[in-house]
């Protein structure tokens, strides 16, 4: 696994191949590309993967029917039963570290006047369920495999009417299992089909070169001064290993300007200033 957190995220692109999930980070879409995963998928050991999401995060990985807005006394679980693979990025200039491509099983787990330590793990609130009758539910998704391995879910779809506790645990124990079994067969390879589930984003000094290298090119635009003369200075008191990153700052340049030869216009140098004016 690569270092860094790990983000589910659905693995929907658009027409260019660039993930939907995560556009709105960067204005350079080329930049949320996944690699292809070359060869036979590797991975045979499936794992457990847990996440504490939003509700936002809970509905773009298609759980929109647990999604509960406006409510603090809901908590949000993704719950991925997967074996994967880790692709590094290719382009240094992403804000993905790692893409994490994935077969199998991805569950959405909503749990509602959840009290105590109910919400700190999802074998908590499953205890929570069984002992204290507290409101659960839960949906799951088969992600690159679909119906070859239905009925190996028998168990957990009767328990998907009853709610999220104790035995879903149990009948998710059952499905590591099988599902095991399913991937270590050869003859299975070609019922395989890996989707990107998650991403490890880059590390804080790649993260933080990207941050400074916008914020160099906003500057230079609420300043007036073209993309080609803002090459020509050099940024003063950056932090030790953060560097400016040039395919962002003429992105931004581009993207606002249109040019990173002409001098932006008042208009432009307006809305440069709304973006690093723009709150908290």
């Amino acid at each position: 696994m690569a270092n860094g957190t790990y983000v589910p995220v659905s693995g929907v692109t658009d027409a260019n191949g660039s993930l939907l999930a995560l556009q709105a980070l960067v204005s350079d879409s080329s930049l949320l590309v996944p690699p292809t995963l070359q060869g036979q998928f590797a991975s045979s050991s499936v794992q457990l993967r847990f996440s504490s999401v939003s509700a936002e995060l809970m509905a773009s990985v298609g759980f929109s029917g647990l999604s509960v807005s406006g409510q603090s006394n809901v908590v949000y679980w993704v719950v991925d039963v997967m074996a994967t693979d880790d692709v590094p990025s290719t382009n240094q200039s992403s804000p993905v570290s790692s893409w994490i491509f994935g077969v199998g099983l991805r569950l959405g787990i909503r749990g509602i006047s959840v009290k105590g330590n109910a919400a700190i793990s999802v074998p908590n609130l499953a205890a929570s369920a069984t002992l204290s009758g507290t409101s659960t539910s839960f949906q799951f998704d088969t992600i690159g495999v679909g119906f070859p391995i239905m009925s190996l879910l028998t168990g957990l779809i009767d328990q998907s009417l009853t709610g999220f506790d104790v035995s879903t645990l149990q009948e998710m124990g059952n499905v590591i299992n099988d599902l095991t079994a399913f991937l270590a067969d050869p003859t299975n390879a070609s019922q395989l089909t890996p989707q990107v589930v998650g991403v490890v984003f880059a590390t804080n000094p790649e993260v933080q070169s990207a941050a400074a290298s916008y914020g160099w090119a906003l500057r230079g635009i609420q300043k007036g001064l073209a993309g080609e003369e803002l090459a020509g200075k050099t940024p003063k008191n950056l932090p030790a290993g953060i560097t400016l990153d040039s395919t962002i700052v003429n992105a931004v340049y581009n993207n606002i300007v249109g040019s990173e030869s002409a001098e932006p216009n008042s208009a432009q140098k307006s809305i440069a200033n709304q973006l690093t004016h723009s709150g908290p």
